[in-house]
């Protein structure tokens, strides 16, 4: 439950701040696009660090933030398997590529690296299913400009997320630091 409890704090912390951005910039068009997708350094975080067992607290906290911010419709299942077996996929890619995607070691900073490369892999996959699957749906996905924003979004979401980990440990490790001399 602390996957979902991360994926939709990580949401609710970030959604009113995206939205007046994208609402000051679109107009009276608005439709949400969440240009900044902070649930998406959640999911590659989880799928790190749980591998396969973070797939169903995910897929939950998916179902809970379409029940709860957005609008329920026949093809809304598709985005959280979309993005959840994205992020999978794209850590077993790394693995397949003998990248070590789930070497867990914090000291090391090739993780982050290997953190962001993983989000961004798994962005491009999310995006590329998402466009697939839901090229023929009149909905507000099937649109390329959507889709693309979903990109976006994401990209920017693990980047975010990653900046925030890393500055975490490097204060960590500066404040356990013992003095020299």
């Amino acid at each position: 439950m602390l996957i979902s409890a991360w994926f939709l704090g990580s949401f609710a912390i970030t959604y009113p701040g995206v939205a007046y951005l994208e609402r000051s910039i679109s107009g009276p068009d608005f439709q949400f696009n969440a240009l900044i997708f902070l649930p998406h350094g959640v999911r590659i975080f989880a799928i790190w660090l749980f591998r396969h067992q973070a797939i169903l607290p995910l897929l939950i906290a998916h179902g809970l933030h379409i029940f709860l911010w957005g609008h329920w419709s026949p093809n809304s299942w598709l985005p959280p398997i979309a993005g959840t077996l994205s992020a999978y996929l794209a850590f077993e890619l790394l693995r397949m590529a003998r990248l070590n995607p789930f070497h867990v070691v914090i000291s090391d900073r090739s993780v982050w690296g290997r953190l962001v490369l993983a989000g961004i892999l798994a962005a491009v996959l999310n995006t590329i299913i998402l466009q697939l699957t839901l090229m023929g749906y009149d909905g507000p996905h099937g649109e390329l400009q959507r889709v693309l924003g979903y990109l976006i979004g994401d990209i920017v979401g693990i980047l975010l997320f990653v900046v925030m980990l890393a500055s975490i440990s490097t204060v960590r490790e500066l404040r356990f630091k013992p003095p020299e001399g």
